[in-house]
């Protein structure tokens, strides 16, 4: 008769089959998935012992003392011991039941009850962290029935590293497994066992990672061409393939199968054909493999295009010349910039050179500026939404910014001011000044001008300036880009 502890043994065994990763032939010829003999036990008659009776040996479930080589050292953690329902060591279990239908499952059957198909990680309450760890050291499952041995570990407060330290499977592995494995379930109802068994192998959870980021239905496909293939070898063939897949969903390019992964790396090769400019071989060589590849009809159509296409002997001419000078085209934000004519310096600058200032008028489209007066100086600022409003613009430069102290300003670095001339005293006596606004005005005790502002124009209370001083409004102030020094990796920012 067939003890509990034996068929404990046996519950846990490894399925024929399954190769032990990473432990040497002597390691793995002693976990045989055999547990029976062909010769009669010797000794006396072997009865049925119950956990909890008189005379049952001790240790967990009342299986008496396990020998396990070599020695692990206890998990530091403290656990909950599911069996009794309390926190404490992992001593004997009084309230020990055997799950349903234990006597007829199959050792890769982790989870299956009541005669039900096998649910992984839904058995493991009746086992304590010990035999968990010892499932993944010893890796008596397929790396899909052990991920949710880590899952249950991990809430029971083991952390990834303990676990690494006492079974030997590194933390990036489990995570693998546990990502993987959730991919493996949503497919287990939706493809046939033929095409699992593809993803049972030793590195099969590296295959399924990448699906992650698809949907069910997207799943199954990938899955479906991965079996049938044989091409995808590796997590890295896999993620490709599946970054090929949703390229072309998201693209959804005419004449290609948005179902058919052929389809989407033919559609990958012919992009990768189509932007290959220097090499002539290449191209045709990359077209080729996309034909090979391609599904439908309609995307071996569009790459027979691509080979038969010619270069005459003037379009072989081009392709040399571009060589020989780049030809690019530029983008908006690239021209997105505003030419001003620089007034004068804060300091020294007067009402007539104010108004005498060029005109700044772009032209073309690449905004060229003419310039109305010999001699005057010009500078390109990004083009805010202040300046594009402006009406009449010119810049003022500051030498010292500590003059726009009280709008901010903490250094003294050099500022380029923006005011706009429409907005003078003819016009604000029309409108009206605003007191939140900045008004450029002559300065009453000192060369040049002055930052005023409008509410100090409006004030009883100070009479040093009135409308009729108004020259411009302050629109912004640009301070030039700090100095960046190369120190390899970091880049520092100095003042200057």
């Amino acid at each position: 008769g067939c003890t509990i502890a034996g068929a404990m043994a046996s519950r846990f065994a490894r399925p024929c089959g399954v190769r032990a990763r990473g432990y040497p032939p002597s390691r793995r010829a002693s976990t045989s998935c055999s547990f029976s003999s062909s010769q009669p036990p010797s000794g006396p008659p072997r009865r049925l012992i119950i956990p909890g009776q008189e005379g049952a040996p001790s240790g967990p479930s009342g299986r008496g003392p396990r020998s396990r080589s070599p020695q692990k050292p206890p998990v530091p953690t403290q656990l909950e011991d599911v069996s009794v329902g309390k926190k404490g060591s992992m001593g004997a279990h009084g309230n020990f039941r055997l799950p349903s239908n234990f006597m007829e499952r199959s050792p890769g059957d982790v989870g299956a009850r009541d005669g039900g198909a096998a649910a992984p990680g839904m058995g493991m309450g009746m086992m304590s962290t010990e035999d968990m760890l010892a499932m993944l050291r010893d890796q008596s499952d397929y790396w899909y029935n052990l991920a949710p041995v880590i899952v249950h570990l991990r809430q029971g407060g083991v952390d990834s590293y303990v676990i690494e330290e006492h079974t030997g499977v590194a933390a990036i592995d489990q995570n693998s497994w546990v990502v993987a494995g959730d991919v493996h379930a949503s497919l287990v109802n939706a493809v046939d066992p033929e095409i699992l068994d593809v993803f049972s192998q030793e590195d099969g959870n590296h295959l399924l990672y990448p699906l992650r980021m698809l949907q069910v239905g997207e799943r199954i496909t990938v899955a479906k061409h991965i079996a049938a293939s044989g091409e995808v070898h590796d997590g890295a063939a896999s993620e490709a393939l599946v970054r090929a897949f949703r390229e072309m969903r998201r693209k959804r390019p005419r004449g290609f199968n948005l179902d058919s992964c052929g389809d989407a790396l033919a559609y990958k090769f012919l992009k990768d054909a189509q932007e290959e400019t220097r090499d002539e071989d290449r191209r045709i060589s990359l077209a080729e493999r996309g034909l090979e590849l391609a599904d439908s009809d309609s995307a071996r159509a569009a790459l027979n295009r691509l080979l038969e296409e010619h270069l005459d002997e003037e379009q072989e001419h081009i392709m040399k010349m571009k060589k020989v000078l780049p030809v690019v085209g530029l983008d908006v934000e690239e021209l997105d910039t505003c030419m001003l004519c620089v007034a004068g310096s804060f300091d020294t600058i007067d009402a007539a050179q104010l108004d005498a200032a060029g005109r700044s008028t772009m032209e073309d489209v690449f905004g060229t500026v003419t310039a109305s007066k010999q001699g005057e100086k010009w500078v390109s600022l990004p083009m805010y939404t202040t300046m594009v409003r402006a009406k009449d613009p010119v810049a003022v430069f500051i030498e010292d910014g500590h003059t726009l102290t009280k709008f901010g300003s903490e250094s003294n670095q050099p500022a380029m001011l923006v005011v706009d001339r429409a907005i003078n005293a003819a016009s604000v006596r029309t409108t009206g000044v605003d007191p939140m606004l900045a008004y450029l005005c002559p300065s009453q005790t000192s060369p040049g001008v002055d930052l005023v502002l409008g509410s100090e124009l409006v004030s009883e209370e100070t009479q040093a300036y009135g409308v009729d001083d108004i020259l411009a409004v302050a629109l912004i102030a640009c301070k030039p880009p700090l100095l960046r020094k190369d120190d390899g990796d970091a880049v520092v920012q100095r003042d200057s």
